[in-house]
């Protein structure tokens, strides 16, 4: 189709109305378009485990992950979000107070953790591709899952969909993404068969205020699946290129939010990041004709550390994963087997033990008793020759509901053998070892929520107990050692750690069609079991002892021609004061900051924004964010060195059409 056709076709999704395409018809599957299948076709991936948290990302104006978690309607988990300089620059989430690189994501039941460090690597998402995020419980040795798939794009017409994102501060979000059903070729899977092929890239650019926090980011997706009678096959291709500033962070010298007089340590520094995955999924009927799934993948990630003072350090290195999900009757058993290569050398299983080789498998069942809805957990892991639970159990009552888990966690590769070996070790890059012993955490939580009219509250006390925690601590400061200096390493906490903490929502007419609503959120957490080590200490200091997010929206239906629907508001943020973390400028992790390292200020942002929504088939946003930053106080950060964006302008755009 020409560029005049385009346009065209853009502009009459904008305007004119019409039945083209909505943009949700897109997430389901639709019949085939010729005969009623006797047996229904299969669909090539099944749904994502968990419970749905979000909304699509694609159709909200968020940037990334924390962005999108971090807003009132996620109000189902207590999230924190670290932001860096630049917008949609995502340094880690705290999820119930857990730590950053203690959560897990998944990508159609695939793990997608950095090879070298283990941290979660939810900013590789193809944003625009991805369903919404669901959340399970511990799975890929990790206490809390975020888990993710790819959107079906399974219609019976072509459909393509445009993402745009613009504003100050170089914010620069493009993405578009294709996909059409035919008959299967050469009659594979017979002649009720069907194959859909995805195409989607997306670029996304920012800079932030002060240098060296430029972000530079690249996905490209292709993906083919096939459904047919009884069985179906998929085959995916997802690369990502991240390239982000590295810098050491910004000096609190009272000039830290000016772009000009700031003092920036190695503004020049950059980290990049290049993956590529490849994988496989096959669905055949097995135990009782309950649909087996099989996959294959391998995943190659390339890591690069560009400092001034030094050259260009490189990590390469490959993961080979196989897994199954299979319905037993009522239960579900999930496994999966990785090993990782060497990142220093050749693969070599028998070698000095650099690869690494792990093992999951899980079995889940729901059971009703009476009213009493009951969903479990029974598994466990083999990492490194060590063995971890994986237990969970969660019960809902109408409005009640309570859960514990018990988990055991998988410590990053960097834990273990360090980011680097000795023979390329460059100067204040690597970090110390972590301590034997593998860290367990054994979580638990109630809730209960209550609707008196428009009015609806939930409250949700959680709590945790971590044994053999291990956490990466800036041990120097960072703002006044030499850029030769090592100064991270990893602690450990000797004695058990404890932590209790309190969600409650608020909402008034939160679904109401039209007119005001209301939506609150806010968290309150507190550290009583503490070990002699200042690890401990560190730990209670990370995230805000309080914090929360408030929304007060307009709604409007039949605006302009009748065609287009209005959600406007204010959102406000505060948190209280706390001490933080900093990042690790060679892998992007985040370290506890120093006991002696001054507070992060408590602070409340405002941001106001507005959407307006054509039918159901385009959406265009407007949003003026941190207005507050440079009136009420000099700039916001939630992160040690880093000042966030202050007072700036966004403006989006999506839309879908077919052919």
């Amino acid at each position: 189709m020409g560029t005049a056709h385009l346009r065209l076709a853009a502009l009459a999704v904008l305007v004119a109305g019409g039945t083209v395409a909505n943009a949700q018809d897109s997430l389901q599957v639709a019949p085939p378009d010729s005969v009623r299948a006797e047996r229904p076709l299969l669909a090539p991936s099944a749904p994502a485990s968990g419970r749905p948290l979000t909304p699509v990302p694609a159709l909200t104006p968020a940037l990334d992950a924390a962005d999108l978690l971090a807003r009132p309607s996620s109000a189902a988990l207590s999230t924190f979000a670290y932001e860096v300089g630049a917008p949609g620059h995502l340094a880690g989430f705290s999820l119930d107070a857990l730590a950053p690189e203690r959560a897990a994501v998944t990508l159609d039941g695939r793990p997608l953790d950095d090879l070298f460090t283990g941290a979660p690597r939810a900013d590789l998402l193809p944003w625009e591709a991805t369903d919404r995020i669901g959340l399970a419980g511990p799975e890929a040795g990790a206490p809390l899952t975020l888990a993710t798939t790819l959107r079906p794009f399974r219609e019976r017409v072509p459909i393509t969909e445009l993402r745009f994102h613009s504003g100050r501060l170089g914010i620069q979000n493009v993405a578009g993404t294709h996909a059409q059903t035919h008959r299967s070729p050469w009659g594979i899977g017979g002649e009720r068969a069907r194959l859909t092929g995805t195409f989607h890239v997306g670029s996304r650019r920012s800079d932030g205020p002060v240098s060296g926090a430029t972000l530079r980011q690249t996905n490209v997706l292709a993906r083919l699946a096939l459904a047919a009678p009884g069985w179906a096959a998929e085959v995916t291709n997802l690369y990502a290129d991240r390239r982000s500033g590295a810098r050491r962070g910004v000096l609190d010298d009272g000039f830290a939010f000016d772009p000009f007089r700031a003092s920036v340590l190695d503004a020049s520094a950059t980290r990049t990041t290049l993956r590529n995955e490849l994988a496989a999924t096959l669905r055949v009927p097995a135990v009782s004709r309950q649909p087996l799934a099989v996959w294959a993948s391998w995943t190659r990630q390339v890591s690069r550390y560009s400092p001034a003072s030094t050259d260009t350090i490189s990590a390469a290195g490959n993961r080979f994963a196989v897994g199954l999900s299979q319905r037993l009757g009522r239960p579900t058993l999930r496994a999966w087997a990785a090993l990782d290569d060497d990142p220093w050398g050749r693969l070599d299983p028998l070698g000095d033990g650099n690869e690494r080789l792990q093992i999951h498998a899980a079995l889940t069942d729901t059971l009703a008793l009476g009213s009493v809805r009951l969903a479990g957990q029974v598994g466990g892991h083999v990492a490194d020759g060590q063995i971890g639970p994986a237990l969970a159990l969660r019960a809902e009552a109408g409005a009640v509901s309570g859960a514990v888990a018990w988990t055991g966690v998988i410590p990053g590769r960097i834990e273990e053998s360090g980011y680097f070996p000795p023979e390329a070790v460059a100067p204040g890059v690597p970090v110390g070892l972590a301590a034997d012993g593998r860290e367990q955490v054994i979580a638990a939580e109630i809730g209960g929520r209550v609707r008196v009219g428009a009015f609806s509250l939930a409250l949700r006390p959680f709590g945790r107990l971590i044994v053999d925690a291990h956490r990466l601590l800036e041990s120097e400061n960072v703002e006044t050692a030499a850029a030769t200096d090592l100064v991270f390493g990893y602690g450990r906490a000797v004695e058990p750690v404890g932590m209790v903490g309190a969600q409650a929502a608020l909402g008034w007419r939160e679904a109401a069609d039209s007119g005001l609503y209301l939506r609150s959120t806010a968290t309150a957490q507190a550290w009583p079991l503490r070990d002699p080590t200042e690890v401990s200490d560190r730990m209670a200091e990370a995230a805000p002892a309080v914090f929360g997010t408030s929304r007060l929206g307009l709604r409007a239906t039949r605006v302009g021609t009748g065609t287009a629907s209005l959600d406007a508001g204010a959102t406000v943020r505060a948190w209280t004061a706390y001490r933080g973390l900093r990042v690790h400028p060679a892998t992007g992790l985040l370290a506890l900051a120093r006991t002696d390292a001054d507070r992060l200020p408590a602070r409340a942002t405002l941001d106001l924004d507005a959407e307006v929504t054509f039918g159901t088939r385009a959406r265009v946003s407007v949003a003026w964010v941190n207005l507050l930053s440079g009136l009420a106080y000099d700039g916001v950060r939630t992160l040690q060195g880093e000042p966030m964006p202050g007072r700036h302008l966004r403006f989006g755009v999506f839309w879908a059409f077919t052919e």
